[in-house]
């Protein structure tokens, strides 16, 4: 699946835009989340609590790192944007679950392998209120495959993450879908 972009600014780059669509569908207010020439992509959000909460990778550092923003109900940013990774390669298929106080954001990294570019996948948590970083990340499966698409759902003990495991580079062999569980402490 390609990775999802962002709005073009006036000078052609692309940006991260959040937009509130009344019941026809029509945009009554939208702003932008994304301001530098980051090429942001794989967006992903999720409401929480009194507001929301965007997740998002951009490159405005040298690679594609995973950043996040929280936004008021009213779609005003609350603090500035929290950079969650900091690794070789291009993290890429962001997603995000909110429970309560805490968020969960699931990302694709090939921070072991940047040349190659195969992923694994992490989890961190984020705090509700201002978007920022509760812990460490958590590297779910270590393997040669290239781990993508993961897909994460809270649990009222933590969370699920599911994702796509294809198979490894020069192998000729089915890819599988894997699913982790998550204890309330990433664990």
């Amino acid at each position: 699946m390609p990775p999802q972009r962002g709005c073009p600014t006036n000078d052609g780059s692309p940006q991260v835009h959040v937009a509130r669509v009344d019941g026809r569908g029509r945009r009554v207010k939208e702003v932008q989340v994304t301001t530098g020439k980051g090429d942001p992509g794989s967006v992903a959000i999720a409401r929480a609590g009194d507001g929301w909460l965007v997740a998002w990778v951009d490159s405005r550092d040298g690679n594609g790192e995973v950043y996040a923003a929280k936004l008021d109900r009213n779609l005003n940013r609350v603090a500035d944007d929290q950079r969650i990774t900091r690794a070789p390669g291009d993290a890429a298929d962001v997603s995000l679950a909110v429970r309560g106080d805490a968020a969960w954001v699931a990302w694709s990294d090939p921070r072991e392998s940047p040349r190659e570019g195969v992923g694994d996948i992490y989890v961190t948590q984020l705090q509700t209120r201002d978007a920022k970083r509760m812990g460490g990340e958590v590297l779910l499966l270590a393997t040669a495959a290239h781990s993508r698409s993961p897909v994460i759902a809270t649990t009222p003990t933590g969370a699920l993450v599911a994702w796509v495991e294809d198979s490894p580079p020069n192998l000729e062999a089915p890819g599988a879908a894997m699913v982790a569980q998550l204890d309330a402490d990433g664990r």
